[in-house]
């Protein structure tokens, strides 16, 4: 049992462990034909472990907000999560190469507060 409110249904989205096992990172997929950029983590203390989404501004991003997507890769690199690549529809369906680099500022424990992207290959 979880508390909190879980991602909506999806399929080809990605599911990460952290590196230090406390929690995991959902990133985008798609539903029918709604695709996702959103980011929802599963933190697994205290019990029972909490859904969280985090709302990202994207005026405070130090580059574009990746595109949503699905079948891409999220792999976690030491505190930093690299999501890259994907398929996206806008405008038409597209196969994207690009590589951002997601960071979840654990201050206070709670990785749901706060995101960083930077985008590294265009």
């Amino acid at each position: 049992m979880t508390t909190g409110k879980p991602p909506p249904p999806r399929a080809g989205h990605s599911l990460t462990l952290t590196n230090d096992k406390t929690a995991c990172v959902v990133y985008g997929g798609r539903y029918k034909n709604e695709y996702f950029n959103d980011v929802f983590v599963l933190q697994f203390t205290p019990n029972p472990p909490r859904w969280s989404k985090i709302d990202i501004d994207a005026s405070s991003l130090d580059g574009p907000l990746p595109s949503p997507r699905y079948g891409h890769t999220l792999v976690a690199f030491h505190e930093e999560f690299l999501l890259f690549g994907g398929h996206t529809k806008l405008p038409t369906p597209t196969r994207e190469e690009n590589l951002f680099v997601l960071t979840l500022n654990k201050e206070g424990k709670d990785l749901a507060q706060y995101i960083f992207y930077h985008l590294i290959l265009s």
